[in-house]
Protein backbone atom coordinates (compact mmCIF):
# COMPACT_ATOMS: atom_id res chain seq x y z
CA UNK A 1 0.00 0.00 0.00
CA UNK A 2 1.54 3.14 -0.79
CA UNK A 3 0.72 6.39 -0.08
CA UNK A 4 1.18 9.54 -1.85
CA UNK A 5 1.38 13.20 -0.80
CA UNK A 6 -1.99 14.05 -1.65
CA UNK A 7 -3.96 11.06 0.72
CA UNK A 8 -1.28 12.23 3.68
CA UNK A 9 -2.89 15.54 2.81
CA UNK A 10 -6.29 14.94 2.54
CA UNK A 11 -6.41 12.68 5.80
CA UNK A 12 -5.77 15.46 8.07
CA UNK A 13 -2.49 13.95 9.87
CA UNK A 14 -1.55 17.52 11.27
CA UNK A 15 -0.34 17.64 14.49
CA UNK A 16 -2.90 19.59 16.33
CA UNK A 17 -1.04 21.46 19.07
CA UNK A 18 -4.16 23.22 20.60
CA UNK A 19 -7.35 21.23 22.50
CA UNK A 20 -10.40 21.53 20.07
CA UNK A 21 -12.43 23.45 22.83
CA UNK A 22 -9.62 26.28 23.12
CA UNK A 23 -9.17 26.39 19.28
CA UNK A 24 -12.83 26.79 19.40
CA UNK A 25 -13.26 29.87 22.22
CA UNK A 26 -10.20 31.47 19.90
CA UNK A 27 -11.90 31.52 17.20
CA UNK A 28 -15.08 33.16 19.03
CA UNK A 29 -12.59 35.85 20.67
CA UNK A 30 -11.14 36.61 17.44
CA UNK A 31 -14.24 37.23 15.61
CA UNK A 32 -15.76 39.29 18.49
CA UNK A 33 -12.70 41.50 17.81
CA UNK A 34 -13.52 42.11 14.26
CA UNK A 35 -16.42 42.43 14.87
CA UNK A 36 -15.85 45.27 17.50
CA UNK A 37 -13.51 46.40 15.14
CA UNK A 38 -15.61 47.03 12.61
CA UNK A 39 -17.73 48.82 15.00
CA UNK A 40 -15.54 51.39 16.18
CA UNK A 41 -14.12 51.90 12.69
CA UNK A 42 -17.76 52.49 11.28
CA UNK A 43 -18.31 55.01 14.26
CA UNK A 44 -15.52 57.18 13.48
CA UNK A 45 -15.99 57.13 9.78
CA UNK A 46 -19.72 58.16 10.88
CA UNK A 47 -18.47 60.73 13.27
CA UNK A 48 -15.71 62.05 10.71
CA UNK A 49 -18.88 62.70 8.17
CA UNK A 50 -21.55 64.08 11.21
CA UNK A 51 -18.29 66.77 11.59
CA UNK A 52 -17.93 67.67 7.80
CA UNK A 53 -21.54 68.06 7.24
CA UNK A 54 -22.04 69.97 10.09
CA UNK A 55 -19.33 72.08 9.54
CA UNK A 56 -20.00 72.68 5.69
CA UNK A 57 -23.69 73.59 6.73
CA UNK A 58 -22.52 76.01 9.71
CA UNK A 59 -20.02 77.59 7.06
CA UNK A 60 -23.06 78.06 4.57
CA UNK A 61 -24.83 79.84 6.60
CA UNK A 62 -22.50 82.04 8.64
CA UNK A 63 -21.73 83.08 4.96
CA UNK A 64 -25.15 83.94 4.22
CA UNK A 65 -25.85 85.68 7.62
CA UNK A 66 -22.88 87.82 6.48
CA UNK A 67 -24.05 88.72 3.31
CA UNK A 68 -27.53 89.29 4.27
CA UNK A 69 -28.18 93.38 4.15
CA UNK A 70 -29.24 94.89 7.43
CA UNK A 71 -32.45 97.38 7.21
CA UNK A 72 -30.07 100.58 7.61
CA UNK A 73 -28.01 99.19 4.48
CA UNK A 74 -31.60 98.80 2.74
CA UNK A 75 -32.68 102.34 3.31
CA UNK A 76 -29.28 103.62 1.99
CA UNK A 77 -29.61 101.66 -0.96
CA UNK A 78 -32.97 102.18 -1.68
CA UNK A 79 -32.16 106.72 -1.11
CA UNK A 80 -29.37 106.03 -3.44
CA UNK A 81 -31.90 104.63 -6.23
CA UNK A 82 -33.98 107.47 -5.82
CA UNK A 83 -31.57 109.71 -5.59
CA UNK A 84 -30.56 108.77 -9.21
CA UNK A 85 -34.27 108.45 -10.59
CA UNK A 86 -34.79 111.70 -9.13
CA UNK A 87 -31.32 113.24 -10.74
CA UNK A 88 -31.93 111.93 -14.31
CA UNK A 89 -35.97 113.72 -13.99
CA UNK A 90 -34.20 116.71 -12.50
CA UNK A 91 -32.09 116.35 -16.12
CA UNK A 92 -34.87 115.66 -18.50
CA UNK A 93 -36.66 118.51 -17.02
CA UNK A 94 -34.37 121.24 -17.71
CA UNK A 95 -33.80 119.44 -21.37
CA UNK A 96 -37.04 119.94 -21.65
CA UNK A 97 -36.73 123.69 -20.61
CA UNK A 98 -33.60 124.40 -23.19
CA UNK A 99 -35.25 123.01 -25.72
CA UNK A 100 -38.57 125.07 -24.82
CA UNK A 101 -36.43 128.40 -24.75
CA UNK A 102 -34.57 127.72 -27.89
CA UNK A 103 -37.83 127.21 -29.64
CA UNK A 104 -39.06 130.33 -28.23
CA UNK A 105 -36.21 132.51 -29.42
CA UNK A 106 -35.79 130.20 -32.35
CA UNK A 107 -39.90 131.74 -33.29
CA UNK A 108 -38.65 135.48 -32.11
CA UNK A 109 -36.02 135.48 -34.45
CA UNK A 110 -38.46 134.03 -37.25
CA UNK A 111 -41.60 135.82 -36.68
CA UNK A 112 -42.59 139.26 -37.14
CA UNK A 113 -43.09 141.43 -33.90
CA UNK A 114 -46.68 142.02 -34.67
CA UNK A 115 -47.77 138.46 -35.08
CA UNK A 116 -45.53 137.33 -32.25
CA UNK A 117 -48.86 136.98 -30.36
CA UNK A 118 -50.31 134.68 -31.96
CA UNK A 119 -47.43 132.57 -31.97
CA UNK A 120 -47.28 132.50 -28.57
CA UNK A 121 -50.65 131.38 -28.12
CA UNK A 122 -49.55 128.16 -30.65
CA UNK A 123 -46.78 127.69 -28.41
CA UNK A 124 -48.72 127.44 -25.42
CA UNK A 125 -50.69 125.14 -27.28
CA UNK A 126 -49.72 121.54 -25.79
CA UNK A 127 -51.82 119.88 -28.22
CA UNK A 128 -49.28 120.95 -30.89
CA UNK A 129 -45.43 119.19 -31.14
CA UNK A 130 -42.38 121.01 -32.36
CA UNK A 131 -42.79 119.62 -35.41
CA UNK A 132 -46.23 120.65 -36.42
CA UNK A 133 -45.36 124.19 -34.66
CA UNK A 134 -42.37 124.49 -36.92
CA UNK A 135 -44.69 123.48 -39.80
CA UNK A 136 -47.24 126.11 -38.88
CA UNK A 137 -44.52 129.15 -38.37
CA UNK A 138 -43.30 127.76 -42.43
CA UNK A 139 -46.83 128.05 -43.50
CA UNK A 140 -47.41 131.12 -42.43
CA UNK A 141 -44.53 132.78 -43.35
CA UNK A 142 -44.59 131.85 -47.15
CA UNK A 143 -48.21 133.78 -47.06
Amino acid sequence: MSLEISDILQMDYAPKLIEQGVRNYMNVVLHKCYDHRIQLYSLVLNVIVLVVFLGGLGMILWYCSTKKISPEEKRRKMMREQEQVLTKIREFQSQKHKQQEQLTQLTRRILPTESHDNYKNMLNDAEQSHSDLIYSMAMHKGT
